[in-house]
């Protein structure tokens, strides 16, 4: 068959490796000469389908790549087309052929799994349109997310590939700050621009300042974990100006929200070294520290950070607003997409939970809580397994980093509306990942129990009293 004769030609013997790169290089320059656009393009499809037909991994790494760089929003050979939506569709048909052709059925299973199926069908089912509902899901937004989701937890199934996949978040990330600090210079690449005449924005699903800070928030403690582990010092450097450059980036963005999700992410950081009361104190010392390299706005957008302002008072209104909808519609809630459509002035949540809630109903928010319950419950068992190994490994240090990583993305997200997006469902198929990575050969088994499930429940209704709760105080 083409994919196994495919896989099983050695690319890097001299004897093919170096007349096909004289042929490539031959080729496109012949093309650069006549038809630099076409050229340009079909050079790299047949480079894509010939790297995924050879490793499916890749694809993955390709679509993880994409959606950070936004390649069709700069580069103009390729401007406009739906790149990830190929690749996403190539690199999940070319997966499923080589698991028809090699018949093995080795899919891995994990309580997200159901979850996430059981997440479909909530959404389906909010939209009060069923089978048609089910079909919106499917040919939306979320689609690609599912697909991204399956592939990652089936096609990152090595500790080196897992470290190829957080290098890449982590070098995909330093692209975004590079991309924003470029944008506060007056360069502009790509069509993107200032927000509010003063904070850095990037390209894609990170067009907003405080998505931008989010995956900040979200990619810090890989680096920072990896430089308190590296042991080679060019390494240390490169990862030392790595995390600066993204420091310096989140500052432009000015986001309230994401500094208490770094400020959560730097204690804990240093809390693991230097222990509770001293790592607080250095945190603050750390925070304080940086604000001195911080544009004059971020500050300012600090000083007059309050339930009180007008932006937390309006937050608060809003969240209570979705109360109201929640108390209206306990189990189905207003709908998919429909937040904004229900509230007064037209607002999202800016709040995941609330939003989830709000929208999903009771059902949702559980799943959505599950998801969340059932990605640390992976980490913790992996670091557990972990801690008994003598030397600690990659993966070790990358689940330590992914739980601090994902703390993070929680604290941000109870400022922001993110929960449709990519980041939190990458995050929870790295956990089953590491748990995968850490279970092979030693016996760990991932369970749906019923005494799991109360646990969600118990957390559910636990934000419920803390929701509540913020609206009597506020309000």
């Amino acid at each position: 068959m083409l994919t196994n004769s495919i896989a099983r030609i050695n690319f890097s013997s001299k004897w093919l490796l170096i007349p096909l790169i004289v042929l490539m290089a031959l080729t496109l320059g012949i093309g650069l000469l006549y038809a630099e656009k076409w050229t340009i393009l079909i050079f790299f499809v047949v480079f894509v389908v010939v790297s995924i037909f050879a490793e499916p991994f890749i694809g993955a790494l390709f679509y993880l790549i994409c959606l950070y760089a936004r390649p069709m929003e700069i580069i103009p050979a390729v401007k406009g087309m739906p790149i990830m939506k190929y690749l996403a569709i190539g690199t999940l048909g070319i997966w499923l052929l080589r698991i028809i052709v090699s018949k093995k059925r080795d899919l891995v299973k994990a309580p997200q799994n159901y979850l996430m199926i059981a997440f479909i069908l909530v959404m389906a089912i909010s939209m009060r349109t069923y089978v048609t509902g089910i079909v919106d899901v499917l040919t939306g937004d979320f689609f690609k997310i599912i697909i991204i989701y399956f592939l990652l937890i089936n096609l990152v199934n090595t500790e080196k590939r897992l470290y190829i996949t957080i290098w890449i978040i982590i070098l995909s990330t330093l692209w975004l700050s590079i991309h924003s600090i470029l944008l506060s210079r007056g360069i502009v690449i790509g069509d993107i621009e200032l927000s509010q005449g003063t904070r850095v924005t990037s390209s894609g699903i990170f067009g907003d300042p405080n998505d931008l800070a989010q995956a900040i928030v979200v990619a810090v403690p890989f680096v920072f974990n990896l430089l308190f582990h590296e042991r080679f010092m060019l390494k240390k450097i490169a990862l030392a100006v790595i995390g600066a450059t993204m420091l310096f980036a989140f500052l432009l963005t000015g986001s309230r929200g994401g500094f208490i999700g770094l400020s959560v992410v730097v204690f804990l950081l240093i809390r693991k070294k230097a222990g509770i009361i001293v790592g607080a104190v250095l945190s603050v010392a750390a925070l304080l520290g940086l604000l001195v390299f911080a544009p004059g706005y971020m500050v300012q957008r600090l000083e007059t950070a309050s339930p009180y302002d007008d932006t937390g008072a309006a937050r608060i209104e809003i969240w209570y607003e979705g109360w109201q909808m929640f108390m209206s519609n306990p189990i189905l809630g207003v709908g998919m997409h429909n937040f904004a459509e229900n509230e007064s002035t037209g607002h999202v949540a800016h709040n995941s939970f609330v939003h989830v809630a709000a929208e999903l109903g009771l059902p949702g928010l559980f799943i959505w809580m599950g998801l969340l319950y059932f990605s640390f419950r992976s980490l913790n068992e992996a670091r557990k397994q972990y801690s008994v190994e003598v030397i600690a490994s990659k993966a070790h240090v990358l689940s330590d980093s992914l739980i601090v990583s994902m703390v993070g993305f929680l604290t941000t997200s109870f400022f922001l509306s993110r929960q449709y997006e990519y980041l939190p469902y990458i995050l929870i198929a790295l956990s089953i990942v590491v748990y995968q990575v850490a279970g092979k050969d030693k016996g760990l088994k991932p369970a749906l129990s019923m005494i799991e499930l109360r646990n969600v429940l118990f957390i559910t209704l636990a934000f419920f009293v803390v929701w509540f709760g913020i609206l009597k105080v506020f309000l």
